[in-house]
């Protein structure tokens, strides 16, 4: 099941399991808004700045890397020219 809960989504198997880990963010003094996920290993990290979406280089690289693909996959090459 997916929850909202402050504009983020979590999924868990039950409600009572969703209630149980904002327990766990209030108990340590954090806000459920101020972690977020991880898009690659699905870990929950706390961001340095707003806009940042992985949470290490190592998953930064991952995306980057699928990204790149993505994109050779459409740029079909273009034909050589030849000397004659």
């Amino acid at each position: 099941m997916l929850f909202k809960i402050n504009n983020v989504q979590i999924e868990v198997e039950s409600p009572k399991e969703a209630v149980e880990i904002i327990k766990e963010y209030e108990k340590v003094g954090e806000s459920i808004t101020s972690s977020k996920k991880c898009p690659i290993c699905g870990d929950m990290f706390k961001p340095k700045h707003q806009k940042q979406v992985y949470c290490s280089d190592e998953c930064y690289g991952v995306a980057n890397k699928k990204q790149q693909k993505k994109y050779q996959v459409k740029q079909p090459r273009k034909p050589r020219k030849t000397l004659r």
